[in-house]
């Protein structure tokens, strides 16, 4: 059995392959990170990108009896798709794999089934956008039609925002773009769900602190709702509607939802688990084992069993951070001596740089939190960010 594993990180998907037992393991990266694999005694197939097609299919064509092809993040998921259509694998094909990623495709065919979304309009270049924008409306979202992360997303006011936003070198990219109206989000929810064989496994939905965009810088995360609630029912509802449109088989779902005065609006959906600290989250909330249940789905094998659930709420808080030279940080010891924090990583200690790109996943560390009730999340975040102590060095020379 070869189990090909498509990943932009470091090795860990193809670490837990091997540990369930698999000898046979290929692995394909982009350049980039081709360091991450210098290493490593399996193969691993270097390609100029993910989305280099030919590159992919030399790697096909090494591997024609491959058995599987596993991926689990946004950037390897059409590569992953175009690897089982040339080898005739089980599981999400390319087309599949396009209408979850390219947000353009997706949001025509949503809208198209009478699914909620934020009117858009797609484009070649930016400097299509503010024609797009006088179409729909300013203020409108920028974003490019693939990535995740809320990596170059954008609210614009206006063109002078726009232009001012170009010349300062903060948009850009060769595009195509998607632009859509903006909408007054007041409050932001995710979708976690898994279909296995035909049924749905499990649907769960949280809800972030704060709407992405607007927390961008700031603290984030999520907090899991009780799945009887008419939040979480209403959410995965439509989520279910979202998936089975854009013509989900089997595997992983992320979708996000915007809450507004107007009614619930479908973000996006994507064929994976969501990312960052939200695997974990979930496997503390309910026992789930995402990365294990990917590989027994790949690998045609039963699900193997649930860990135990927890008997509260959980949270996850990616904490906030902002760009600089650290000057003080709190330590993890310090944040797992508040009451009900079950976990603390930390990333970065006190003279280290911060410049990590700005995008949801820019922060400084992960924390988990479990509060009793739902109705008492709130307030134990707020009692953990008042604890959380996060500056950075000032230049006396540019004040």
């Amino acid at each position: 059995m070869t189990v090909i594993v498509v990943a932009a990180n470091p090795p860990v998907l193809e670490q837990a392959v091997l540990d369930s037992g698999v000898q046979d393991v290929v692995s394909v990266v982009p350049q980039r990170i081709a360091d991450t694999r210098a290493a490593e005694t399996y193969p691993v197939h270097v390609v100029p990108s993910l989305s280099d097609l030919p590159a992919l299919a030399v790697v096909a064509a090494a591997h024609p009896g491959a058995t599987a092809v596993l991926a689990l993040q946004e950037e390897a998921m059409v590569a992953a798709g175009f690897l089982r259509d040339l080898l005739d694998v089980p599981g999400p094909r390319l087309g599949e794999a396009v209408r979850f990623t390219d947000k353009a495709v997706m949001k025509r065919r949503l809208d198209r089934a009478g699914l909620p979304v934020a009117r858009h309009i797609r484009v070649r270049t930016l400097d299509e956008v503010a024609a797009a924008a006088d179409q729909l409306g300013w203020p409108v979202v920028s974003k490019p039609v693939t990535g995740g992360a809320t990596q170059h997303v954008w609210r614009l006011t206006d063109r002078a925002e726009l232009d001012r936003l170009r010349g300062g070198g903060h948009l850009t990219g060769e595009g195509p773009f998607l632009v859509e109206e903006y909408v007054d989000v007041v409050q932001e929810y995710h979708c976690e769900a898994l279909f296995a064989r035909g049924a749905e496994v499990y649907a769960h939905v949280g809800r972030y602190p704060q709407p992405l965009l607007h927390g961008l810088g700031d603290t984030n995360g999520t907090t899991f709702l009780p799945d009887d609630s008419h939040e979480a029912r209403t959410v995965a509802e439509l989520h279910r509607s979202a998936a089975r449109t854009l013509g989900l088989t089997d595997g992983f779902t992320h979708g996000e939802f915007f809450g507004t005065r107007q009614g619930l609006l479908v973000g996006e959906v994507a064929a994976r688990p969501g990312g960052a600290g939200i695997p974990r989250a979930l496997q503390l909330q309910y026992g789930i084992d995402v990365r294990g249940w990917a590989i027994d789905l790949a690998l045609d094998r039963p699900l193997r069993p649930a860990g135990p659930p927890s008997d509260g709420v959980v949270t996850w808080l990616a904490l906030a951070a902002r760009p600089g030279r650290i000057a003080r940080i709190s330590s993890a010891e310090e944040l797992l001596a508040h009451d009900g924090v079950i976990e603390a990583v930390l990333r970065y200690q006190p003279g280290d740089m911060f410049d990590r790109p700005r995008a949801a996943t820019a922060y400084a560390g992960h924390v988990y939190l479990a509060s009793r009730r739902i109705a008492d999340a709130a307030a134990d975040i707020a009692g953990l960010l008042a604890r959380y102590r996060f500056e950075i060095e000032v230049d006396d020379a540019t004040h």
